[in-house]
């Protein structure tokens, strides 16, 4: 992309890559240039077409061998000497300062050990989606942390089905603490859709079709490095560590024979990775061994990145919000028989983005004419009521309990406050009803935050803009730092005066204390690594998504032929 800086004004609706993510991993401005897919200007894509073409003309005597090293070694920021790129670099975004020079002073030195962000934070308009997606990637990490330790299986109010089923702890929304991992996946994919497509619908509102074709170009391009190089690097290095150490640290491991067999299972494992056009058929594929199986979401985004882009590619000449949503509902039911409850929740992101672009329309056009008033006070309670109704409705679906079946009936076992909308059990030989329950559970917890600004302006806030920012590697990293503590969960028992292991255990205060000892320990070094993967690994990714682009246009042809 061209190297303008960024603008200061925050009135469009922007749009960029996200992660399990992604959108702009960081607020430093330089910093969303290496990492949104998309810039906020309007005339991007002839900037970018100039940029392409000038680009190719002044280094088109650069060797192939010397462009695709520099494409690398420029990229990630681990020691590797930095290999020129002439004039190439003048259309770079510069590193920002906080995050290349040494911190300076004791709070600085702990900002930059966790990657946080500076005092003054430049905000997006889509800042909320970050924080919303940090949450969850932070609900997925007390998800999985519970494993073992908090019999999270069924709701309150089983009798005695399961041990202790009835703590207060097991009911709607409270149990959301320790069991909403599965809404919260859902919920990236919804934020994705959003996010990955906000920008595009503005160019197709705006009749832009020739910088909707270079925006959709470059997503696809940049979005399979994006996505695929953090899982590549971290699989990597944990396949390397169990294999050197003995010591698998996100799963137990059987090893192969020689390191030459264990290099070629990781390498299996990540074509397991790519592309998966029938995910229900082969889920269990998708689970890779070393990274604790919690990678099997990035084809899913993947896959539903490029459905969603295929969907605005057909639909790009369409302007009317009615006519796109009905497509897309036409899609969504398509895609709810065959059970791709991921993909659903793209377009869901999708329709709601368009909706606010609508709205903003409508609103700056009764805006220009004096006809914008605000609505009664008796309107507004109204409203806000039932929007807040909305949110808790899906808080209420998204803390339902998974299913479990009796092993003596193949029945359901039954969930408390939830069976009224529990399917039959056929249902649940060939699909995952349960995954569609709680895409709406988060599609209702999204559209509420999305139009109530008290919680926006609270997700607005360094904390959880911070969460936003280091959500890739939160994501990514939280069972290797599980397994790297492992050998500590006795210890945490034993500061609380208990005895035996974990799973010996019952509930009680004292065994609730060793486990949020446990988290309040972990927690702090999760951050730590996270924080250093967003720096040394995620952002750096993009950035060789971005390099790469430049590179192919270079040699490949202009930005878009005539």
């Amino acid at each position: 992309m061209a190297s303008t800086p960024r603008a200061q004004h925050h009135d469009k609706v922007e749009g960029g890559d996200v992660e399990l993510d992604e959108s702009a991993y960081s607020g430093h401005a330089t910093d969303y240039v290496e990492s949104a897919l998309l810039s906020h200007y309007d005339n991007i894509a002839g900037q970018d077409i100039d940029a392409y073409s000038e680009i190719k003309g002044r280094t088109a005597n650069r060797g192939l061998g010397s462009s695709l090293a520099a494409i690398f070694c420029n990229s990630f920021p681990l020691h590797l000497p930095l290999i020129s790129s002439g004039r190439l670099r003048q259309h770079s975004a510069k590193a920002p300062a906080d995050s290349a020079a040494s911190p300076r002073g004791f709070w600085a030195s702990v900002r930059w050990a966790f990657n946080y962000p500076e005092p003054g934070l430049k905000l997006r308009k889509t800042a909320w989606l970050d924080a919303l997606r940090g949450l969850a990637a932070f609900n997925v990490f007390l998800f999985h942390w519970a494993e073992v330790w908090v019999d999270k299986d069924a709701g309150w109010g089983t009798g005695g089905q399961w041990n202790n089923p009835d703590a207060w702890w097991a009911a709607p929304f409270i149990r959301l603490i320790f069991d909403g991992g599965s809404a919260s996946v859902s919920l990236f994919f919804s934020i994705s859709g959003y996010v990955l497509t906000s920008r595009m619908l503005s160019l197709i509102r705006q009749q832009k079709t020739d910088e909707l074709f270079v925006a959709l170009s470059s997503a696809v391009m940049r979005r399979g490095i994006r996505l695929y190089m953090p899982v590549v690097i971290l699989t990597f290095f944990l396949m390397n560590w169990a294999w050197v150490t003995g010591w698998p640290l996100a799963r137990v491991l059987d090893y192969e024979d020689s390191y030459l067999w264990e290099l070629w299972r990781w390498y299996i494992q990540l074509t397991r990775l790519w592309m998966p056009l029938r995910y229900p058929d082969r889920a269990y594929r998708i689970l890779n061994i070393y990274d604790g199986t919690v990678s099997w979401t990035i084809p899913l985004e993947y896959y539903g990145s490029i459905t969603v882009w295929v969907a605005l590619l057909f639909t790009a000449r369409i302007t009317s919000f009615g006519v796109r949503a009905a497509i897309f509902a036409v899609l969504i039911f398509m895609y709810t028989v065959t059970d791709e409850w991921y993909v659903v929740q793209f377009f869901v992101g999708a329709i709601y983005a368009e909706y606010h672009l609508v709205r903003d329309e409508q609103r700056q056009k009764k805006a220009e004419i004096g006809a914008l008033s605000p609505p009664s006070q008796q309107r507004t309670t109204a409203s806000k009521a039932a929007i807040i109704s909305i949110l808790i409705v899906g808080l209420y679906l998204s803390s339902m309990p998974g299913y479990w079946t009796d092993p003596n009936t193949d029945e359901l076992d039954p969930r408390p406050f939830y069976n009224w909308l529990v399917p039959p059990r056929g249902w649940y030989r060939w699909s995952q009803p349960d995954r569609f329950i709680w895409d709406i559970g988060s599609d209702c917890v999204l559209i509420a935050i999305g139009e109530l600004e008290t919680l926006q302006r609270l997700l607005e806030k360094r904390p959880f803009q911070y969460l936003g920012r280091i959500s890739f590697g939160l994501y990514l990293c939280h069972m290797t730092v599980r397994g790297l503590l492992k050998p500590l969960d006795n210890t945490y028992l034993r500061l609380w005066g208990l005895e035996d292991g974990v799973l010996e255990q019952v509930a009680s205060l004292r065994y609730a204390g060793a486990y949020w000892t446990r988290i309040l320990v972990g927690a702090p070094i999760l951050f730590i690594i996270a924080g250093l993967f967003e720096r040394w690994v995620d952002r750096p990714s993009i950035n060789m998504g971005r390099r790469f682009e430049k590179f192919a246009l270079r040699i490949g042809g202009r930005g878009i032929r005539s």
